[in-house]
């Protein structure tokens, strides 16, 4: 498990594992340093929040998850199911937290079908 303490190089290596960042950015140290000042930021965010249960939502709620992912796994999908009163959709991609980068079509048709459409369809 990662949090906000870990060192700079773990995090840097967290971040080489999951993909999608350029290694480019590894290279550069002021580049390098506002990842990891990024990294910590979220990290420490993640840590210090406390869910209180509100009233839910009527809008619709769409999640979408990455198989295997270990950072958002998809039984966190529960958690967003139960924060709305309105349809829950769960779109399931390929492997990778990364992963929706490779997937702009499915969420590009799934903004066109809440926007446009006014619900969320496959």
């Amino acid at each position: 498990y990662l949090d906000y303490k870990a060192s700079d190089n773990d995090i840097v290596e967290h971040l080489r594992k999951l993909g999608k960042v350029e290694s480019l950015i590894f290279e550069n140290v002021e580049m390098r340093k506002l990842m990891v000042a990024y990294m910590k930021a979220d990290l420490r965010i993640i840590e210090s929040y406390h869910y209180e249960k509100g009233i839910s939502l009527s809008c619709p709620i769409a999640y979408i998850s990455a198989e295997a992912d270990q950072i958002a796994p998809e039984s966190l999908c529960e958690d967003w199911q139960n924060e709305t009163s309105n349809h829950f959709y769960l779109k399931k991609i390929s492997p990778g937290h990364f992963s929706i980068f490779d997937h702009t079509e499915v969420l590009n048709n799934l903004i066109e079908s809440i926007l446009i459409k006014g619900s969320i369809s496959d």
